[in-house]
């Protein structure tokens, strides 16, 4: 009996895998084979190939690689053995050893067609390491990696645990950072589940939200307990984490200054001044961030009963953090809100949003930042089907409408994504808030978004897909008149607001 599944999972195998050559069925294919990760200049090759993955499987053995990998003198149950260790990290069970080394050794199954067998007839937990580095594969490709020994390197640790799949996220970000090819994806959210409009989880993948998707980049931050720093090495930043970020609190602007109307003058004992006179390590070049920098901290995906940020970081206070951020239209007589000269933007560690206040306010702590690599000012180029392309991230973004921007709930926003088409693609979504947050510019103002590359823009709340856990029929959404995603843009989901959808780069 156990044979006859064998042969029958065999034959549906080849029947399923010579139907067509996908980017996914071609990731299997190189890690079954090579024990790796593909490039991505390979797989765009045997896509254009216009072959059956069977005649790909069978064309890899007609290259060096793979005779290298498998010499002539190689008996047949140690390749049986190698191919199940590529795919599973397991050996295969006598009787299906038994049966593979027959079928192969009287040439009744070639050896593309043994693998190609094997790796579709995966079940169990077979599956779940299979597809874990399946996941990994893309990511080596995202960012165009094709080093031989760092594609195998990025696999040898991936099991059916996803914590695997973050540590080899984590590899191929600094063997990138080394290439010069890392484009920092916004990170993740940490949203695990999916929740309707009216706060109920969803199980059943129906609701394609941000925890469907789960899409961004790993964090990957490192602290130094000597220095009591920690390093993002996503961000290229260096952060203050002693125990005076909980215990120094400053105005942004002395009193005297304020009280003279001197909003910009941060002379005195000031939270500029901290951070310019900050010796800690060995370091001497700390400054506050801006407000993009502070708000790459925040998990926006997590409870407000969980640590803000990760856990990484030692010293964490619930309370509002300077940033060096001025709010546009600071100093306009036509401003929708006056005096927004006196105010500048903070960050919220007890609701994880960002927020203004007054700059002589002495409440807010102080979180010192360093630069320690490149970081890349975000440009846009725009095509003429009204897709949009952020030159860092590399996600795209939609800026064409058939009628106008759609006013819409958040259900509704997240199924006009997914139905729509445009430009040469169809693999739209609505973005997470991490990824909508990152292409507001808040130096900018009604609209608070880069006007060159994007033409369809009404300064309002757009949705994302990110629910908030504390309060589940409610979903974060970024205004975009000033930029800020706060407590006061929180939706609730039955609301109307806009929508721009965003693809992910492949």
């Amino acid at each position: 009996m156990k044979k006859f599944i064998i042969i029958f999972i065999f034959f549906f195998s080849i029947f399923s895998f010579a139907q067509e050559t996908t980017k996914d069925n071609l990731t299997k294919l190189y890690i079954a084979t090579f024990d790796r990760a593909p490039d991505i200049d390979g797989i765009e090759y045997w896509l254009e190939a216009n072959l059956t993955l069977e005649e790909v499987a069978q064309s890899f053995f007609d290259q060096d690689e793979t005779r290298n990998k498998y010499s002539s003198t190689l008996s047949t149950e140690d390749f049986v053995l190698a191919i199940y260790q590529n795919l599973f990290k397991r050996t295969p069970d006598t009787e299906g050893k038994a049966y593979w080394v027959t079928e192969l050794d009287n040439a009744r199954v070639s050896s593309s067609l043994f693998i190609l067998a094997v790796t579709n007839g995966s079940q169990g937990d077979d599956a779940l390491i299979l597809e874990n580095k399946t996941e990994v594969g893309f990511y080596f490709m995202l960012y165009k990696l094709s080093d031989l020994v760092e594609a195998k390197d990025v696999m040898s640790a991936v099991t059916k645990d996803t914590a695997t799949v973050s540590q080899a996220y984590k590899k191929i970000d600094s063997y990138a950072i080394l290439n010069g090819t890392f484009q920092p994806l916004p990170k993740k959210t940490r949203q695990s589940i999916s929740y309707d409009s009216d706060g109920n989880s969803v199980t059943d993948s129906s609701l394609k939200d941000d925890a469907f998707y789960a899409l961004g980049t790993i964090a990957n931050y490192e602290r130094d307990s000597t220095n009591e720093v920690v390093t993002d090495h996503v961000t290229q930043l260096m952060w203050q984490d002693d125990s005076a970020v909980t215990q120094t609190q400053k105005p942004y602007v002395a009193q005297a200054n304020y009280d003279t109307g001197d909003y910009t003058n941060t002379s005195g004992d000031t939270a500029v001044s901290y951070c310019g006179q900050l010796s800690l390590g060995e370091y001497r070049d700390w400054r506050l961030p801006t407000i993009d920098e502070l708000m790459s901290l925040p998990i926006k995906g997590l409870s407000s009963s969980t640590a803000p940020i990760d856990t990484v970081f030692q010293n964490i206070s619930s309370a509002n953090y300077w940033t060096s951020s001025e709010i546009a239209d600071s100093n306009d007589g036509n401003s929708m809100i006056q005096d927004l000269d006196q105010s500048i933007w903070v960050v919220n560690f007890e609701s994880n949003h960002d927020d203004w206040i007054n700059k002589s306010d002495n409440r807010p702590f102080i979180r010192c930042v360093r630069s320690i690599g490149d970081t890349t000012t975000r440009t846009f180029t725009r095509d003429d089907t009204g897709v949009v392309k952020d030159n860092k991230s590399g996600l795209y973004w939609q800026d064409e409408y058939s009628t106008s921007v759609p006013n819409i709930n958040w259900e509704n926003a997240i199924e006009y994504c997914e139905n729509l088409s445009l430009g040469t693609y169809d693999d739209w979504r609505l973005p997470n808030f991490n990824e909508l947050y990152s292409i507001a510019d808040r130096s900018k103002y009604s609209p608070s978004i880069n006007t060159n590359a994007f033409k369809e823009v009404i300064p309002h709340h757009y949705w994302s897909s990110t629910t908030i856990e504390d309060k589940k029929s409610y979903a974060w959404s970024v205004n975009f008149y000033y930029g800020y995603g706060d407590s006061g843009d929180w939706q609730i989901k039955s609301e109307t607001n806009r929508v721009r959808c965003v693809r992910s780069p492949h």
